[in-house]
This record gives structure tokens, C-alpha cells and sequence, in this order.
């Protein structure tokens, strides 16, 4: 029983205490007891520079004394209990962890409220001992309902389709029996209810992420561009941090970028940036450095390199037909986006020197740029619907001191693969 497991755990609730929220410390204190090969690894000192638990490392001692959150008792459970088997603490991004833990426990059944109090805690580590046990769900007095299904705690569809698959599996096991109990029943209509709001989460969290609906910023004109042309999917993207760029070169960089934004490139039509450039106004650009034969030269434009890298990046990693691309002389590693060497493309006015872009996907493609003056960073995102089931990029992959290799998979629905390379070879990198 809940009762005679809190009383081995030092968790025995009264009555008058069961809907009062449970202090960090005290949450703390008995998940020690609970994961005590953990307690070797905890340093519980106010003075230790050394901790494994996030909010130890807090400097407010009181800290530790406010009340616990759903997310502490999920994140602190999976560090302890990482600890208790032997196991390194993994360094995932405490947000998505928590994300991926929040649908365990729906998934287990292991948390009916979202204030943490001492009669949740109680029940939940109770029911959490039962699914170790027995590794399945524990459904006796279910707690799962559709007002807590919360949008705002689920990122990713292919997320919801496992658990929402693993429910289905349950209510098929309790459909398959010749006879249910009144218990069963009942179960069996509440998982029924519960995979259904799955699925009614997963097609708002589809529609949240449409790319008409992702990003609060996007123009009026460019959001009904998308939905006319019925546009389903962000393909790839690309931000560039220019916070340590020079001004031209920033103004440069996100001026010639945005020469495509909102465009609506039709299928089989080519891309000649060097003509999107300069067809627009060449002189709308300021002077800045560019490397002309391996030399720094200050010329009208500079920067504009960076802008063909930042529409050429995510046309490659979308699987775009490239048509003519050049990487640079000398790559400059601060120039470009992060870990992209080997992924740049040069262009230089009265010259081979272009960047041309087949749009061979079977509808437009639209080219959405974002540029975040608060952050200092420009984003580009290719909006479109994948002739693709996946594209796979792997890169950068160093051959020699200045030669680079990138391979991108693109993988039908048919089950046929075509993989191809891309090499740069530069005459230095700095």
C-alpha cells in the first residue's frame, strides 16, 4: 500500500499535510533515502564547489527551501537514479529532458497534479516503484485526464507518436481479453480517451509548427505566400552569428540574403543570385574587405559571400539540385556559420564566380530570412514540401589540413537512397 511504502521512504503524510507543497529540501531528502548508492555522490555542503544536482549549485541556501516543482522531481529523479546505478549524468539540455521525462510519467501514470505536494510526491513514488517491479504501467485509480495534456510540454510529433503508439498497444492487450473486468472497463475507456487527446495534442503541435505559424515575426505577406502555395514543411535552415562582424559587413551580409525573402521559387526554376543581387539595385550594398585571389581587397559588396553561403547552406542540406557553387580561396572560420566549413559558397561580380540553385522539388520553395538585431544573428529558412522521406548530412569531415567533405543522403519514399559528395579544398583556413 501508498501508506506502508512512505513509511519505509520516511514519507508518511498526515492528513492535514496532503495538499501542502513539499519543500525542495525535504523532496530531496527522500529521494536520497530512496537512491541511496546515490548518496556517495551528493555533497550536500553549503561550501561544496562540487555538486551533481542543478539547484545545489545555487548560492541562496533558502533556495532549498521553496517549494518543489514537476520539474525538479523529474529532472533530480533521473539524475539520482543515474547516480544510484553507476551511470554518468547525461548533459541534454535540462528543457528537453524534462519534455522527454514529463511523457514518461504520463505515459506511466506516475503524476496526477502539476503542483508538487506531499500527497503527489507520496503517490507518485509509490507508483514508481510498481512500474520498476512489474515494468508496465500502473493503472489501478488512474489520474490521467485530458485537462492535463498541456501543449506547451511537447515539442516534437515523432515524441507523441511513440507514446502515443505505446497506448495503443495497452488498449489492445485489454481489447484482446475474451472477458474485463468492471476494473478493465474502465481503464480500457480511459486510455481510449487518453489516445485519443494524443493525437488531438500531436495535430495542434503540427499546426503549431507549420512554418505559416512558427515564426511570430514572419511578414503578413510571406505567411499567406505559404498558405497559398500550401508549403507544409521548414526543409532545412541556418543562423549566422554576426555580433563580432563589422557594420558594413553585417549590413552586407543581411541586405544581399534578403534579396530571396518571401520569394516564391517555382519548381525547375533556377536561382542566379549573382542576378538577384544586382538586378535589385547592386548599390543598395556598402564597402567592405572581400579576398580577391587570395588577397584582402576593400571593395563594394563586401560581405556578400555571406550572404550566398546563408542561402546556400540550407538549399544543400534540403537536398536542392545545386547548379554552380564555389567554395572560397581562404575560409575564415569566423566569417561563416559555426561548423560549416566546407559549406560556403563565394561570388564575385564580373566573374564565373556564381551561386545557382535549381529548385527541384515538386512545389515552390520560398526562402524565409529573419533578422534578429537584439541577438545579432540572421537566420534563413527554406520553406517547402520534401520531394524527400529524409535527408541525412554528415560533415564536416576533414580529408587534409585544408580540404573538407560533406555527404548528404536523400532517402524516397520508394526505399531507394541517393548519397552524394561534396569536397572544397581551400588554400588555407584560418
Amino acid at each position: 500500500m501508498p501508506f506502508q511504502f512512505a513509511r519505509e521512504y520516511r514519507l508518511v503524510v498526515h492528513e492535514m499535510n496532503i495538499n501542502r507543497p513539499i519543500e525542495r529540501i525535504k523532496m530531496l531528502s527522500v529521494l536520497l533515502k530512496f537512491f541511496s548508492n546515490a548518496v556517495p555522490h551528493i555533497d550536500l555542503s553549503e561550501d561544496s564547489s562540487v555538486c551533481k544536482l542543478e539547484f545545489l549549485e545555487c548560492d541562496d541556501f533558502f533556495y532549498r527551501y521553496r517549494g518543489a516543482s514537476q520539474k525538479d522531481l523529474l529532472v533530480w529523479m533521473y539524475q539520482l537514479s543515474r547516480l544510484d546505478s553507476g551511470k554518468e549524468i547525461s548533459t541534454e539540455d535540462s528543457e528537453n529532458l524534462y519534455r522527454r521525462l514529463w511523457l514518461e510519467a504520463r505515459n506511466n501514470n506516475w503524476i496526477g497534479d502539476t503542483e508538487l505536494t506531499y500527497g503527489v510526491f507520496q503517490d507518485f513514488l509509490y507508483r514508481y516503484m510498481i512500474t520498476e517491479k512489474f515494468n508496465t504501467p500502473y493503472y489501478e485509480g488512474l489520474v490521467l485526464d485530458s485537462n492535463e495534456i498541456n501543449v506547451r510540454n511537447f515539442s516534437d510529433p515523432d515524441v507523441i507518436s511513440t507514446y502515443e503508439g505505446n497506448l495503443f498497444e495497452h488498449i489492445l492487450k485489454l481489447k484482446s481479453k475474451k472477458t474485463r473486468s468492471k476494473h478493465e472497463t474502465a481503464v480500457l475507456n480511459i486510455l481510449t480517451g487518453y489516445y485519443q487527446e494524443f493525437k488531438n495534442v500531436k495535430t495542434e503541435i503540427v499546426r503549431m509548427n507549420h512554418p505559416a505559424n512558427k515564426f511570430p515575426k514572419m511578414p503578413e505577406s510571406i505567411r499567406q505566400a505559404i498558405l497559398d502555395n500550401n508549403l507544409n514543411e521548414v526543409l532545412s535552415s541556418v543562423t549566422y552569428d554576426y555580433s563580432h562582424d563589422t557594420s558594413n559587413r553585417r549590413f552586407n551580409v543581411v541586405t544581399g540574403a534578403s534579396k530571396l525573402n518571401g520569394d516564391v521559387i517555382q519548381p525547375g526554376q533556377v536561382i542566379d543570385f549573382m542576378y538577384e543581387l544586382s538586378d535589385k539595385k547592386w548599390y543598395d550594398y556598402k564597402w567592405g574587405w572581400v579576398i580577391l585571389e587570395g588577397i584582402s581587397q576593400w571593395q563594394l559588396g563586401g560581405g556578400l559571400c555571406g550572404s550566398a553561403t546563408l542561402i546556400y547552406n540550407p538549399s544543400w542540406k534540403a537536398g536542392l539540385e545545386i547548379v554552380t557553387r564555389y567554395p572560397h580561396s581562404l575560409y575564415y572560420s569566423s566569417l561563416y556559420p559555426e561548423n560549416g566549413v566546407g559549406l560556403d559558397a563565394t561570388i564575385y561580380r564580373n566573374s564565373h564566380k556564381n551561386l545557382r540553385i535549381k529548385n527541384n522539388t515538386n512545389s515552390p520553395i520560398i526562402y524565409y530570412v529573419e533578422d534578429d538585431t537584439e541577438n545579432e544573428n540572421v537566420s534563413v529558412y527554406l520553406i517547402g514540401n520534401s520531394p524527400y522521406e529524409k535527408v541525412e548530412v554528415e560533415g564536416p569531415i576533414q580529408i587534409n589540413r585544408t580540404t573538407y567533405k560533406w555527404v548528404r543522403k536523400m532517402y524516397y519514399s520508394d526505399g531507394t537512397v541517393n548519397a552524394e559528395e561534396l569536397i572544397s579544398k581551400y588554400g588555407a583556413i584560418y
